[in-house]
């Protein structure tokens, strides 16, 4: 493991890009987890961007822990033994800071 960020204010971006050494960014897929309903209601009702979202909440991702890509199928099965959800929720690519959610 690389590094481990727990989400909280700040959402994902600003939690993620504090672990990010300089020349590295992240790309994040949305689609790579299932958002608690909480969220989708929260957005409509509010109303409140979709940025906005997830700069101001974790979206359901409580932990993100970085790791070398040969590693993530096992990191996965770990999570699963222990009884925990776990999701490839993105990749670390060349850039300044940036983390992308796509």
């Amino acid at each position: 493991m690389h590094a481990f960020a727990h989400i909280t204010g700040g959402g994902l971006p600003d939690n993620i890009r504090r672990l990010l050494p300089e020349g590295v960014g992240v790309e994040i897929d949305t689609s790579t987890w299932p958002a608690p309903n909480v969220f989708g209601q929260l957005a409509r009702l509010g109303p409140v961007e979709r940025d906005e979202m997830f700069h101001t909440f974790n979206m359901g991702v409580g932990l993100a822990v970085i790791v070398a890509p040969d590693q993530a199928e096992r990191a996965l099965a770990i999570c699963g033994e222990a009884g925990e959800s776990a999701w490839v929720i993105g990749r670390v690519v060349a850039g300044s800071h940036e983390v992308a959610i796509r």
